[in-house]
């Protein structure tokens, strides 16, 4: 199974560092992704970073002393949160945050912020009801609404990510990001011609944001214009669209320190300027070179700038420095399996599950490349250890049906998906993956044209993707409709060579199968 690598920043944070899930959501390619790097403790931290802290520590410290008003403590405790967040310490940020706002309850910035921090650590629910506090303070910050939409949007809310979006380009005209909000919202809705022309005039506005290229490739594709489709993917990069948001960039002028040059790193890395993100990051390491952090973000760069061994350089570094370094296990995996040396993904893979058993995104993704290693019981073995935890996990139950398919046990193989499809009979991935079973199952005694048809076509007219074209023609055959299985193939031929040109092979060869068994 194929594992698309996508690269993370690595953070760092006074946070656990965990092991970014491997699996997407139904319908979505599997990722393996690169990880954030260790944790820093503010014991930890260096002189000038700690004596800055300590300093406006004391000063707080002081005020409530001399019965300093609500609003001067409200203002001492809001700075001491800016600073913990701008050096990335988010679990000594949010209770300065929370006693600010509880000090000062009128005060905009305090529950905005804390909404900030909130949504860089992935809880969102909280991060949402502070934002429409938030909002009730001010109504007037265009960037408010703009995280307001994406929080929505990511819950699917489309509708309301889409009145978010028009209220902050009603504030601000010139918001790209709300208008990119705004394409992702047309492109939920399918409305494709309304997120050509919105991602179209992000990239008037904000041209280096190269990333919006993909976006708007797939929805040329979505109008069926292929070759304006492919002339964006051609330009696609890593570039996205930032929200621009003084009182969040507001944080970075009170930083010092090494600190200051990992936050600037991350600030760079996010822009997608990856030289001047490593060259941030050496900057840490020419005065921590023991910082495990710093090497795990180094790391992550250099894999951005393709330079793999400068990457796998520096995440041995870090696990020199600790060798139970989870992400940079994980990291090291992630590269090799992009490399083909699936045995050394393995092996970091193996022991990053026993450091912690319950990582089902690292045993997922270790059945993976033990699958790709040639080791299918293993494999197998590794998937069931996911199902046990997580029963209804797509990932591990395909990759269950790939490794029992290896080991040559068909009936297995297929009940299996018809158990997972019975139950979930509106994921896309089970039901091609049951489609293309019927159609095509080793054991002939297993095969079942006629039922894999209407599956196939359903799942066809949902993505229209070549691969699921192919399982559509393989079920004609089976059903001896040799004419229209053979004009279906030709069709996708000619679509693999004008979109995806390793395909097109494969597809030759089907069709040479099909005129000379087809009857």
């Amino acid at each position: 199974m194929l594992v698309v690598v996508g690269l993370a920043l690595a953070l760092a944070s006074d946070t656990s560092a965990r092991a970014s899930d491997a699996g997407g959501s139904a319908g979505r390619p599997t990722r393996a992704a690169i990880v954030p790097g260790a944790t820093r403790q503010p014991t930890a931290l260096e002189p000038a970073v700690a004596e800055h802290i300590r300093s406006l520590e004391a000063s707080a410290a002081t005020l409530a002393r001399e019965g300093a008003t609500n609003a001067q403590l409200a203002e001492a405790e809001g700075l001491l949160g800016q600073v913990y967040h701008a050096y990335a310490l988010s679990a000594s940020a949010e209770p300065r945050y929370r006693a600010a706002h509880r000090l000062a309850p009128t005060d905009f910035r305090w529950p905005y912020l804390l909404a900030q921090l909130l949504q860089q650590e992935a809880r969102s629910g909280e991060a949402l009801a502070l934002l429409e506090r938030s909002r009730s303070l001010r109504e007037d910050y265009a960037p408010l609404y703009v995280h307001l939409g994406n929080l929505h949007l990511a819950q699917d809310r489309v509708d309301e990510a889409a009145s978010a979006f028009d209220t902050a380009l009603a504030i601000d005209e010139s918001a790209a990001a709300a208008r990119y909000g705004l394409g992702q919202v047309a492109m939920s809705r399918r409305a494709y011609a309304d997120a050509v022309d919105l991602f179209s005039r992000v990239l008037a506005e904000v041209p280096d944001a190269n990333r919006v290229h993909y976006v708007l490739a797939l929805a040329y594709r979505g109008l069926g214009q292929l070759d304006q489709a492919q002339s964006h993917l051609a330009r696609q990069g890593p570039v996205g669209v930032r929200v621009d948001d003084p009182i969040v960039d507001g944080l970075q002028t009170l930083v010092r320190g090494a600190r200051l040059w990992l936050v600037r790193g991350r600030l760079a890395f996010d822009a997608g300027r990856y030289p001047e993100a490593a060259d941030a990051f050496r900057k840490v390491l020419a005065t921590e070179p023991d910082n495990v952090s710093a090497h795990v973000n180094l790391g992550t760069t250099l894999a951005q700038l393709k330079d793999v061994d400068g990457a796998l350089g520096a995440f041995r570094q870090a696990l020199a420095l600790d060798s139970d370094s989870r992400p940079a296990l994980f990291n090291i995996a992630v590269l090799e399996a992009g490399r083909q040396r699936h045995d050394e993904a393995v092996r970091h893979l193996s022991r990053l599950v026993e450091l912690d058993p319950r990582d089902q995104a690292a045993r997922l993704f270790l059945g993976r490349e033990l699958s790709r290693a040639g080791r299918p019981a293993d494999a197998l073995a590794a998937f069931e250890g996911v199902r046990r935890a997580s029963p209804d996990d797509e990932d591990a139950v395909l990759g269950e049906v790939d490794a029992l398919t290896a080991l040559g046990r068909h009936v297995d193989a297929l009940a299996a998906i018809e158990r997972s499809y019975a139950a979930h009979p509106s994921r896309g991935r089970m039901a091609a993956r049951l489609a293309f079973l019927l159609a095509g199952s080793p054991r002939v005694d297993l095969r079942d044209p006629g039922r894999a048809l209407p599956l196939a076509m359903e799942v066809y007219a949902t993505t229209g993707t070549v691969g699921h074209g192919a399982i559509v023609a393989m079920a004609l055959a089976g059903l001896g409709r040799c004419d229209e299985a053979l004009a279906w193939q030709r069709d996708l031929i000619g679509r693999a060579e004008r979109e995806e040109p390793t395909l097109a092979a494969p597809l030759r060869a089907d069709l040479e199968r099909y005129r000379a068994t087809c009857r």
